[in-house]
């Protein structure tokens, strides 16, 4: 478990958004506030703020906080808190769209707050900026540069859903990237006389979109290109890792390489976000990242995505990779109906699926979290079958029911065959058993290793059939 220790610092007063601060810092020259944008606080939101804070000299450092739907505490950090509605500032409320949505809006809450800066950077709270920025504020005064930001371009090959909402606002549409973005006073001043427009025209039924923010911001700051100074984010920075998908490890030496900009970061969550599939290269960001992290923060998660993939030889590929690398202590038990062909004796108006392979397969996918998998016709004895890959040593056959309408598979069969000719009766019963499934009462068949490769299981009466999950274990 990675502990994080917070820097000691002067507690700085925290002044609210109706309240003008004078900016303070070492050299008079520069008036420039650095706000790392947040919605909550925890130890690797800590870290990303000790690294930006750490960055300067030249900037007030300040937390600019969305506490739309909680407060919280931030330490000895400068705090501006703000909420989705910015009315005050002169934008109608409009509360169908949250802080995700409008990116911009606390640019204007710093621009109201620190009425003596002459810039506003604003950071995200998944990047990590891996250099003395400085340099940079002493290149923007020198050379007189409005805007620092990223992937300033045309909106074909965007999004359609949100060029969709610029088109009745701009003449022409653009697109940005900002997780960090630097703006000058008039620039920040523009944004907020658009936005206050736009947001008027919309709440009054002039036009039917309002502009998502990586749009309106690129299409408002192109409106006045040919009088400010545009500067892209790579002149500035190692950009190899700034991405919009796929997040690093916060702690992962190559997200924290000196000259560079890092974005995503997550914490211990990081694999959540990545292609499960990179759990299987040796060298990937994933792995690597894993190896850094306690497997008690990671582990559970990842078994799971791995067994909803639906594939045995994947899921045995994992298992040893997690002996391997000791996220476990002994290999988990396999199921060897995971991704199994299978299929049902009929389909019918309420099966998901519009084969019997199709709903048979679906008992065998690794989700036990669902209504039904398949859904048979009412008919005699109506049944589910399951062809393994191989001949295995069978211990215990797990049955997942449906929840709803469990009763109808009360009266069931379970057969096993090692040819799909020769059959044998392993459980039967005629009079009825009531089991579950994902409510931690499936019904479990313990048998004495029987060889097996075949699965029939059908019901000892006219009716219909549904089941959840049919799972398979040797040990």
């Amino acid at each position: 478990m990675i502990r994080i220790h917070r820097i000691l610092q002067k507690s700085l007063n925290q002044p609210s958004k109706s309240n003008s601060k004078r900016i303070r810092h070492m050299e008079s020259n520069y008036n420039v506030v650095l706000a790392l944008r947040t919605h909550f606080w925890d130890q690797y939101i800590e870290y990303i703020a000790q690294k930006l804070n750490g960055s300067t000299s030249l900037c007030d450092f300040v937390i600019v906080a969305d506490e739309t739907n909680s407060t919280f505490d931030c330490g000895s950090y400068n705090k501006v808190s703000h909420t989705s509605d910015i009315s005050d500032l002169g934008i109608e409320y409009l509360p169908e769209f949250n802080l995700w949505y409008n990116g911009d809006y606390p640019l204007y809450v710093l621009m109201d707050t620190y009425k003596d800066a002459d810039y506003f950077i604003m950071v995200e709270n998944d990047v990590l900026v891996n250099k003395n920025i400085d340099p940079i504020i002493k290149y923007v005064y020198e050379n007189k540069i409005d805007v620092i930001f990223y992937e300033f371009d045309g909106t074909s090959g965007w999004a359609p859903e949100w060029e969709q909402t610029l088109k009745e606002s701009f003449d022409v549409t653009k697109k940005c990237f900002f997780p960090f973005l630097l703006v000058s006073r008039r620039v920040v001043e523009h944004l907020h006389k658009r936005r206050k427009d736009i947001a008027s025209n919309y709440k009054n039924g002039q036009i039917k979109e309002f502009p998502y923010c990586e749009g309106f911001i690129a299409s408002a700051i192109n409106e006045i290109k040919d009088s400010i100074n545009i500067s892209s984010l790579e002149e500035f920075f190692d950009i190899h890792h700034f991405t919009f998908t796929d997040p690093y490890y916060i702690l992962d030496p190559e997200a924290n390489k000196f000259g560079s900009i890092c974005h995503p970061v997550r914490g211990h969550d990081f694999s959540s976000r990545r292609y499960i599939n990179e759990v299987f290269i040796e060298n990937s960001i994933l792995r690597k990242g894993l190896s850094l992290i306690d497997p008690n923060l990671f582990y559970e998660n990842l078994f799971e995505r791995v067994k909803m993939m639906g594939d045995l030889d994947k899921m045995i590929r994992f298992t040893d990779i997690a002996v391997q690398n000791k996220w476990i202590l002994r290999p988990e038990p396999i199921n060897w109906a995971l991704g199994a062909k299978a299929w049902t004796s009929s389909i019918s108006s309420w099966s998901i699926h519009d084969t019997i392979e199709a709903e048979g397969a679906a008992a065998c996918d690794g989700n036990i979290n669902k209504d039904y998998a398949f859904h048979t016709s009412e008919e005699q004895s109506p049944s589910l079958t399951i062809e393994l890959d191989r001949n295995i040593q069978c211990r215990h056959i797990y049955i997942y029911n449906r929840l709803s309408f469990s009763e109808r598979a009360e009266k069931i069969k379970i057969e096993t065959s090692i040819d799909n000719l020769n059959w044998d009766v392993v459980a039967s019963y005629r009079e009825g058993i009531a089991f579950g499934g994902s409510d931690g009462n499936p019904l479990i068949i313990t048998l004495d290793f029987k060889e097996l490769r075949y699965i029939k299981i059908s019901l000892l009466e006219e009716n219909i059939f549904h089941l959840v999950q049919v799972e398979v274990y040797s040990q």
